[in-house]
């Protein structure tokens, strides 16, 4: 009885050993569609489409002016609020009137200077006095190009230090972008070479030889029933495919991530380059100056030595001619290493026009710099315009004239409009336009307004909605559905391609590019989609 008893329990387990192990196998499928992102497809279509500009954008007047300053000088008091109206003669801002308290001394004694040259160049020397006359313009140009090239805010050394460590960020960020874009590729051909999945792919294929050893035919040949060879591969399969979607996502996290360090690197390279020019130029403009000088002096001096080398007189001005030099870059190096204590009186800046002040950044307390505007100024009565920033794409397609829809949320306003001209966008001036629109009608300054640019209506071959389209640093795209059988039921992947916006509206674009009419384009997803992507379809 004890036996029997023993032989049954056995026999039980086993049973249900197998029944959980089919579960298993059967659902394996779903189970893992469970963590792949969810989407949505619709068929291109074909048909017509209103290609238009639309945006809204605030009405600002066509006659404005910048208040700035001509030097740094400290803010001591702001009178006035953004979006205050304003008359002409207004105090706007209160300013300290800054000199530096040793350039006083430093303009007598450059003035002393030149006198003294000039004194020791008149002569009746024809050739020598013309040498003096193209070394005077020579220094006088050489003077003009450094002014024009500003303050160095850091050595030459530093520069060239920032821009090394630039170029190292960059080249570290590049190799790391390329070893995620290496890995992502071994996980798209399942390569054994795959750090994440390398194990997973060699088991696999390690499952694959076994059974084709055991069972006799390779594994997709085989028709017979479950064995334990064929689930080996099938767990093998299960457990590849399912790593390989676990690390293409981490994969891929990482990968937008180094992308990203990369393209601040590179910004960083190209300001840490640039400031290396400018410092570089700013110091062979420096040099250009020293020589310039010294080339009139030597010219100067010399002339005078030939004239007057036995008058004592003379050589009592040299004499006094070099100390002035001496003092004068004396006074220059302190001046340098002062650097901006004030001296003066204060200066009160008033409104130019009547209008309204917009665009405040001046702040009590701090310092305004040239070519920073403290405010602007929208003049009264010289009409109104709108301005909107769109591709340059659609740009190129509207012409200076053009009559534009215009619309406000205001009841009963008759508005119309017309396209005044189009400029670079100077925030991303490489890729975008600024479409400056006339409106004409009852509106306001800062009021919000709706703009319809009409560009062409016609017929497309693929139409698709917008939320179909990306957009990423290569240009635009979309995702089409691939499906493909394998043993565990349908699998889905979702893959880029490439294309051309031809039109859009509202709620769909017309695109050119590799798409058959009966391919499915997703159209939503529940996560961010990468190239080669397994998803799952929606159920509803």
């Amino acid at each position: 009885m004890k036996k029997k008893l023993n032989r049954g329990w056995v026999k039980n387990a086993t049973i249900v050993f197998l029944l959980v192990a089919l579960l298993l196998t059967l659902f394996s499928n779903t189970i893992m569609n469970f963590s792949l992102p969810e989407v949505v497809t619709e068929q291109p279509r074909s048909g017509s489409i209103v290609n238009a500009i639309r945006g809204t954008a605030n009405v600002e007047t066509m006659g404005t002016y910048s208040v700035e300053v001509e030097h740094p000088r400290q803010i001591l008091e702001v009178y006035v609020r953004e979006g205050q109206e304003v008359s002409q003669g207004d105090p706007l801002f209160l300013l300290e009137e800054g000199e530096h308290e040793l350039s006083a001394q430093l303009a007598e004694l450059e003035l002393n200077y030149q006198r003294m040259l000039i004194e020791l160049g008149n002569s009746d020397f024809a050739m020598q006095n013309e040498g003096i006359r193209q070394a005077r313009e020579d220094l006088q140009r050489a003077q003009n190009e450094r002014a024009g090239l500003g303050n160095a805010e850091i050595t030459e050394t530093t520069a060239q230090l920032r821009a090394d460590e630039a170029d190292a960020a960059v080249a570290v960020a590049n190799s790391r972008l390329a070893q995620l874009e290496l890995e992502l590729s071994y996980l798209d051909t399942f390569d054994s070479r795959s750090a994440y999945i390398g194990q997973l792919v060699i088991a696999y294929e390690q499952a694959l030889a076994n059974f084709l050893q055991n069972v006799g035919v390779a594994f997709d040949d085989y028709t017979g029933p479950p064995n334990q060879w064929s689930q080996a591969v099938d767990s093998a399969q299960t457990a590849l495919e399912a790593g390989a979607a676990q690390a293409r996502v981490t994969l891929t996290t990482e990968s937008n991530a180094a992308a990203a360090t990369l393209s601040s690197a590179e910004v960083a390279q190209t300001t840490a380059q640039n400031t290396l020019n400018r410092i570089q130029r700013i110091n062979l403009a420096d040099d250009a100056v020293r020589m310039a000088q010294r080339e009139l002096n030597a010219a100067l001096i010399s002339l005078s030595s030939e004239q007057q080398s036995d008058n004592i007189l003379h050589q009592q001005q040299l004499l006094e001619l070099q100390a002035l030099e001496g003092q004068i870059e004396d006074l220059e190096e302190r001046i340098a290493r002062q650097g901006g204590d004030t001296d003066g009186g204060d200066v009160t800046i008033t409104a130019q026009y009547d209008g309204i002040l917009l665009g405040l950044t001046a702040v009590a307390g701090q310092t305004a710099q040239p070519d920073i505007p403290l405010a602007r100024i929208e003049v009264s009565g010289l009409g109104y315009t709108a301005e909107l920033s769109v591709e340059t794409r659609q740009a190129t397609q509207v012409r200076p004239g053009a009559q534009v829809d215009v619309r406000s949320a205001g009841w009963f306003t008759d508005l119309s409009g017309h396209v005044a001209g189009i400029r670079v966008d100077p925030d991303d001036s490489a890729n975008r336009r600024i479409i400056t629109v006339e409106v004409t009608g009852d509106v306001t300054i800062g009021e919000q307004v709706e703009l319809g640019i009409h560009l062409s209506q016609a017929m497309y071959d693929t139409i698709v909605p917008r939320s179909a389209l990306g957009q990423d640093a290569t240009g635009y795209h979309v995702y089409i559905l691939h499906a493909r059988d394998s043993p565990l039921g349908t699998r889905y992947t979702a893959v880029r391609v490439d294309v051309t916006v031809e039109a859009e509206d509202e709620t769909h674009v017309a695109v050119r590019g590799d798409l058959e009419r009966n391919v499915n384009v997703i159209i939503r997803s529940s996560d961010v989609l990468s190239d080669r992507q397994a998803v799952r379809l929606a159920t509803d």
